[in-house]
C-alpha cells in the first residue's frame, strides 16, 4: 500500500472532508479484491489470446494519496452489444476528468467476450483508448459463488445493459448500490432520489451516467444509504 501523503486541506475536494473509511474495512476489501484479480486471476486478453495476471503491486493503484480506496465499481456481464460498453467507458472517462484523482473510480470487470455471438470492444481496448488503463481491473468470468466478493469489494454496482442482469438484484442484496439507465426494467427497480433511494439512474447518454458516477464517487456517506436501502428491498423480494 503507498505511504500516505498528506494533502494541504485547501487543495482538497469537499468530498475529501467526509467521514473516511474505517481501515481495517478498507483493508479488507482490498483483500477481496486481491482473491480476484492476483490469487486467482481469470482475466482474458482480446481474442482470449492469454490470461491477464496482475502483481500485488499493479492494486496500488485501487489507493488514495491518504491511504483510503479509491470509489470500486463493479460491472458483470458479457462483452456483446446488449452491455453498451463503449458508453460505459466513455461515461467513467467523462466522471474522472471532473474528478479529484483521489475520487477518480476504479472499474472491477468480470466477464469475457461471449462465444456464440460478434464482441463488441474488449475493455482493455476501451480503456486504453480512453486513458483509464490505470483505473480498469478485468477479473473475468467467475462462478456464481463468487460474485458475492466482489459485491462487498464494491462500492458501487454499474450497469449499462439493456435488460436488468440477474446481478443487479445479487448486488444489492450485498448492500451494493446500483447504477442504471433509463429506459430499462431497472428504473422498475431503482429508486433515484430521496428518503428510500436505492441506487442511481441515468439517462443513456455518457454526460449523464458520467454525472451520476461522479455523484456516486464523492459522497461515501450517501453510497452507504443507498447500500442499505437497496439490501432490505432484495431481502424483502420473494425467493
Amino acid at each position: 500500500m503507498p505511504a500516505p501523503i498528506p494533502m494541504p486541506v485547501a487543495d482538497r475536494p469537499r468530498a475529501a472532508r467526509l467521514t473516511s473509511e474505517p481501515a481495517a474495512r478498507a483493508t479488507a476489501r482490498a483483500g477481496l479484491l486481491r482473491r480476484l484479480l492476483v490469487t486467482d486471476p481469470r482475466g482474458l486478453l482480446p481474442g482470449r489470446t492469454g490470461r491477464i495476471a496482475y502483481q500485488d503491486t499493479d492494486l496500488e493503484r485501487l489507493w488514495t494519496t491518504t491511504a483510503q480506496l479509491r470509489p470500486v465499481l463493479a460491472w458483470v456481464g458479457t462483452f456483446d452489444a446488449r452491455e453498451r460498453l463503449p458508453l460505459l467507458f466513455s461515461a467513467i472517462a467523462a466522471a474522472a476528468a471532473t474528478l479529484a484523482p483521489d475520487h477518480r473510480p476504479v472499474l472491477i470487470v468480470c466477464g469475457d467476450e461471449p462465444t456464440d455471438g460478434p464482441a463488441t470492444a474488449h475493455p482493455v481496448d476501451l480503456a486504453r483508448c480512453h486513458g483509464i488503463s490505470e483505473s480498469v481491473f478485468v477479473a473475468g468470468r467467475r462462478h456464481h459463488a463468487e460474485m458475492p466478493v466482489l459485491y462487498r469489494a464494491a462500492d458501487a454496482f454499474l450497469t449499462t445493459a439493456t435488460d436488468t442482469p440477474a446481478a443487479l438484484w445479487e448486488a444489492m442484496g450485498c448492500g451494493c448500490p446500483p447504477i442504471a439507465l433509463t429506459r430499462t426494467p431497472a428504473e422498475l427497480v431503482i429508486v433515484n432520489g430521496g428518503h428510500d433511494a436505492n441506487g442511481w439512474i441515468a439517462d443513456a447518454r455518457p454526460e449523464y451516467l458520467a454525472a451520476a458516477i461522479a455523484q456516486v464517487c464523492i459522497a461515501p456517506p450517501e453510497r452507504a444509504r443507498r447500500g442499505r436501502a437497496a439490501a432490505a428491498l432484495a431481502h424483502r423480494q420473494p425467493r
